[in-house]
């Protein structure tokens, strides 16, 4: 922080609101201020304060190649620091508080490897998604776990693998809503044999019932449960979720690969 603002505020106003709180906040705001403001005129960054009557930024953070890396332009951080020292100074430090987490957010930071990005505990892997807003868990299966999981997986996708090769015999043209889907098999389409294989031209996703077949079968593999819960990362949601941590769905989806006509660039 700049000298002259710390000093100064009143933490009695943010009592409530933890570091944590406040950076997602301002990550929140860096990411609104920066799809919906108005784009300033001419050859600069700052923005007329009309155009940012509703926003907190007062600058629309531009993005460009920094040192080689994509980021906020140096003028609009610039602006941004003017701002934070204006707010401190005049008394407003509520809001140099928000623009000085804005600010953490946007300043561009060095690159890391993997391995500085995966503390070693649950509480190293909170902190320093706190400060970064993303946390590495390294080695989540073990190569043994990995090779059933994988070995799992493919019994499991071969009927569905099978079923969509006859769909894609059977379907003809591009949906006009959506080029992923043939014309005579939109969504939610009355072909009886494919109505229960989601899929389209480029995908398709094993039914979850047939997805955990093999794991609810008394002699069957039940490696594909461990998928839900992997016992390393259950303790790292914990710490940054809470131990509320729901699991919302399952989707096992294939996609080709994109020389073959698949839909990602993966």
């Amino acid at each position: 922080m700049p000298h002259g603002v710390r000093g100064g505020i009143d933490e009695q106003p943010l009592a409530s609101l933890s570091m944590d709180a406040r950076r997602r906040l301002a990550q929140l705001a860096t990411h609104l201020v920066s799809a919906t403001t108005t784009a300033p005129t001419g050859a600069g960054v700052i923005a007329p304060p009309a155009e940012m009557a509703g926003s907190v930024l007062p600058v629309k953070l531009h993005s460009g190649l920094v040192d080689g890396q994509l980021s906020p332009l140096p003028e609009a951080l610039d602006a941004l620091r003017a701002a934070m020292r204006e707010s401190a100074e005049v008394g407003d430090y509520r809001r140099a508080v928000a623009l000085q987490d804005a600010l953490a957010v946007a300043e561009p930071r060095p690159l890391l490897p993997a391995s500085a990005c995966a503390p070693a505990t649950p509480d190293g892997a909170f902190d320093f998604f706190a400060e970064n807003g993303f946390v590495v868990v390294e080695q989540l299966f073990d190569p043994a776990q990995l090779q059933r999981l994988q070995a799992s997986w493919r019994r499991a996708q071969a009927p569905a693998r099978a079923l969509w090769h006859e769909a894609k015999e059977f379907g003809e043209g591009q949906w006009e809503r959506n080029g992923l889907y043939y014309k005579n098999l939109p969504p939610g389409h009355d072909v009886e044999r494919f109505k229960k294989l989601p899929h389209g031209r480029l995908f398709f996703d094993i039914p979850v019932v047939d997805f955990f077949s093999e794991a609810c079968q008394q002699d069957g593999d039940p490696v594909l449960l461990d998928l839900i819960a992997p016992p390393k990362l259950i303790p790292v949601l914990e710490k940054i979720v809470g131990p509320d941590v729901r699991l919302v769905g399952v989707q096992p989806r294939t996609v080709p690969p994109e020389r073959e006509g698949g839909y990602t660039s993966w």
